[in-house]
């Protein structure tokens, strides 16, 4: 497969106006894990600040639309997911201990 190439500068317009992720994703045919990828070599070749990338990931709400939470950590995902992605928790499973979130809280 031919490696994908895009314009650095439009990429980076396109967030400097304030573009989300799934806009990003739709304008340039992008995954998830491509536009990942993608956010990494900017930061990587000096062109975007590493603090503007945690700053953008702090706020995911804000760049997918939330289709499901993990109801053990909370994260909001894209899609339903059986297992969070991020915690590994089977939710049916976690939903029927009775168990609930802020009994793992500790501030």
């Amino acid at each position: 497969m031919a490696k994908r190439t895009f314009s650095t500068r439009g990429i980076l317009a396109d967030i400097e106006a304030g573009m989300d992720d799934a806009g990003l994703m739709g304008k340039y045919g992008l995954s998830e894990t491509t536009l990942q990828s993608l956010f990494k070599k900017l930061v990587d070749i000096g062109v975007w600040h590493r603090r503007d990338l945690e700053k953008r990931t702090l706020m995911p709400e804000k760049s997918i639309a939330i289709a499901w939470e993990c109801p053990a950590c909370g994260t909001p995902q894209p899609k339903a997911y059986d297992e969070c992605p991020r915690c590994g928790v089977i939710a049916e499973k976690f939903k029927k201990s009775g168990i609930r979130v802020w009994d793992f809280w500790e501030p």
